[in-house]
């Protein structure tokens, strides 16, 4: 069994309104299937959602660009 948007939605509305969240379903992409249906895309938005937090924190980028 995997998660379906529908789960993932209401968990991410149960999630701590002070934590940074974002929700991204990629479409066609069962459970753990999202780097491969996504490609690309997968990886800028994690880099980027991360750099973002980092920089919130006063941190810099450890984001490795992808090929």
């Amino acid at each position: 069994t995997y998660i379906k948007p529908e789960m993932a939605e209401t968990l991410f509305k149960q999630a701590s309104r002070t934590a940074t969240r974002e929700l991204w379903v990629v479409e066609k992409a069962k459970h753990n299937q999202a780097i491969q249906v996504a490609g690309p895309e997968y990886h800028d938005k994690v880099v980027n959602f991360f750099d973002k937090q980092l920089a919130a924190a006063g941190l810099e980028s450890l984001a490795v660009k992808a090929n």
